[in-house]
């Protein structure tokens, strides 16, 4: 079941960005965003289309439509840095930026907050762009996975 704030977020925003496009809001794209605003991770496209198609009988083409349409909406991001899952997207609601390590060994992953890192890039000028929010990743392997190592 989706988080009630959440979900209405999303639909908030998924519904105003409908209407400055001119474009309907179906029973389709409702389900699709219920369904990841309950997911509460990362998800791929492929878990979508399992967990939906069969249980909600909406078309592949139709989930894969929707969620480029949620990304441009700014509802949900892509996760470049998971490409060994197939693209991996995330709720992206709010304006809040995403710092992650990553294990290249295990996949372990941990988010963490840094105001120096958060400040420099939000204070940061870059010509022709105007930055919304970041994701920055940083690889390396985790405490377990050097202990096993040695």
């Amino acid at each position: 079941m989706p988080d009630y704030h959440t979900y209405r977020a999303a639909e908030e925003r998924l519904v105003s960005y409908l209407k400055e496009n001119k474009m309907r809001c179906t029973q389709e794209r409702l389900i699709i965003l219920s369904h990841i605003t309950s997911l509460g991770r990362h998800f791929t496209a492929e878990q979508l289309v399992k967990d939906l198609c069969e249980m909600q009988h909406i078309s592949t083409g139709t989930i894969y439509n929707n969620l480029a349409l949620f990304c441009d909406a700014h509802i949900i991001r892509i996760l470049p840095h998971r490409k060994q899952y197939g693209a991996e997207y995330e709720l992206c609601l709010s304006d809040e930026n995403s710092l992650r390590f990553i294990c290249t060994r295990c996949g372990r992953e941990v988010e963490f907050k840094n105001k120096v890192i958060e400040h420099l890039l939000n204070e940061s000028r870059f010509s022709n762009f105007n930055m919304d929010n970041f994701s920055l990743v940083v690889y390396g392997n985790c405490k377990t996975c050097r202990k096993k190592r040695k």
